[in-house]
């Protein structure tokens, strides 16, 4: 019976320490959860030995993981604007490169083109100069003949018309310019005199030839002058139809207009000298960019001297 009590106090020691290692346990698993609450950092679920984790530490734990990602990605697209600047740096220089081999260029046609403008105009000139001598007459019978009978026929178109005294021996050469056709049954007649003087002669007394009242059926005397010029008259005389200018005409080979009828005769070399005279939508855009046959155009101005 002795024996008995001391086993029972025994078992009462136990039991209380069971309770205070209880107690302690339960103690530090709370501390240990304030502490990761309160912490800021993110909490380690490990700690928490299998307990339920409460909706602030999974909030917390979820705003680091968020916190994380963010940075991320904001790294990436630094990264990636901080390429992109380079790139348009790049860009801008090979486009300010690209922008100065333009301008050369630019220059350089520009420079080529009015090289080219001067040549023409050399060109021109020295061409116009052979023809100082010669007339284009339109509208003269034109009747399959030799060159003696065609001599013939103009000296007595001299005589009879121009009252005007033409032997054979002023007369270098006649030619007849292009094919006779249905369309053109007159082809103009083009006549080189041996002297300056003779030709100005012929020349001066063509009004005399304004005779019919059907001007179809009249003769044209007009200066013989090279297909530029005679393309600058002809777009001049479009400008005279539509009342732009007062009047167009050559005289000695040269292309001369009147802008109105007060103001002084002007020389046009130049196509680009009559756009200052077109509408923005006028017609003679085209026409003054486009080559045009004017060979058979009579010269019928009175501006001619």
């Amino acid at each position: 019976m002795n024996m008995g009590k001391p086993t029972k106090a025994k078992a009462s020691n136990q039991n209380d320490k069971k309770s205070t290692t209880k107690t302690q346990s339960q103690e530090k698993q709370s501390k240990s959860q304030n502490e990761a609450t309160c912490s800021n950092e993110m909490p380690n679920p490990d700690s928490f030995n299998g307990a339920e984790l409460t909706m602030t530490q999974l909030y917390e734990i979820i705003r680091k993981l968020s916190s994380e990602i963010c940075e991320t990605k904001k790294a990436d697209f630094e990264t990636k604007v901080t390429n992109m600047q380079l790139e348009i740096q790049d860009l801008k220089k090979a486009i300010k490169t690209r922008d100065r081999s333009i301008e050369k260029l630019e220059w350089e046609k520009q420079c080529q083109d009015k090289q080219i403008q001067q040549l023409n105009t050399k060109i021109d000139q020295l061409e116009q100069q052979q023809y100082h001598h010669d007339v284009k007459i339109i509208g003269l019978d034109d009747t399959e003949c030799g060159e003696e009978e065609e001599r013939e026929k103009l000296i007595k178109f001299a005589s009879e018309t121009l009252d005007m005294r033409l032997k054979s021996s002023d007369i270098v050469q006649l030619q007849r310019l292009g094919k006779r056709s249905e369309i053109k049954p007159t082809r103009s007649l083009v006549v080189r005199f041996k002297k300056l003087s003779t030709r100005q002669d012929f020349y001066q007394r063509r009004k005399k030839t304004f005779i019919n009242v059907d001007p179809k059926k009249n003769v044209y005397i007009n200066d013989r002058v090279t297909n530029h010029r005679s393309n600058l008259l002809y777009a001049a005389r479009k400008l005279v139809k539509t009342k732009k200018i007062h009047s167009a005409w050559t005289q000695h080979g040269n292309v001369m207009i009147r802008k109105t009828e007060t103001d002084s005769p002007e020389e046009i070399l130049l196509h680009e000298d009559l756009t200052q005279f077109k509408d923005e939508h006028d017609w003679m855009k085209d026409v003054i960019i486009e080559e045009v046959d004017t060979s058979d155009l009579p010269n019928t101005s009175d501006e001619e001297d």
